[in-house]
């Protein structure tokens, strides 16, 4: 586990999510937490977002991915790219490309505008490959 000087953030590792398919199972299901403490995706050394609202969704047995309130990311390193997706328990997702002084990164972060009614807390909230970007947590990772 890495973390920031002064040891008071978490970096949150292993936050996967498969970006074009996976298996529907019949224990596949949706939870979605708030997450306590601060949040913060990081590309390179530029802040995108930090927030004390983040929502943690858990999807089947996938990895666990940060959701952050829209209000809280800086728009301004963000592109709407072409990308779209469809996933069958959250609706379409649209993609964004992000960039920086120090780097650009395609696809980096994504969105359901308008999500399936089992999800709809997550809707006007930002998510962030954490292979593209770095998402670091004050608290330990709600169940």
């Amino acid at each position: 586990m890495e973390s920031l000087p002064g040891n008071t953030h978490r970096i949150v590792s292993n936050l996967f999510c498969n970006r074009l398919s996976w298996t529907m199972s019949n224990s596949h299901h949706i939870r979605i937490r708030r997450q306590p403490g601060t949040v913060t995706v990081f590309l390179d050394n530029t802040i995108l977002a930090e927030t004390q609202t983040a929502l943690v969704l858990y999807e089947g047995n996938m990895s666990p991915v940060f959701y952050f309130p829209r209000k809280d990311v800086k728009m301004a390193y963000f592109t709407r790219s072409n990308l779209k997706t469809l996933c069958p328990f959250k609706g379409s997702a649209t993609y964004f490309s992000l960039a920086t002084a120090e780097r650009k990164e395609d696809n980096a972060a994504w969105s359901y505008e308008d999500p399936k009614d089992n999800v709809t807390e997550i809707q006007g909230y930002i998510a962030f490959y954490n292979d593209k970007c770095r998402i670091v947590a004050s608290e330990t990772l709600v169940a």
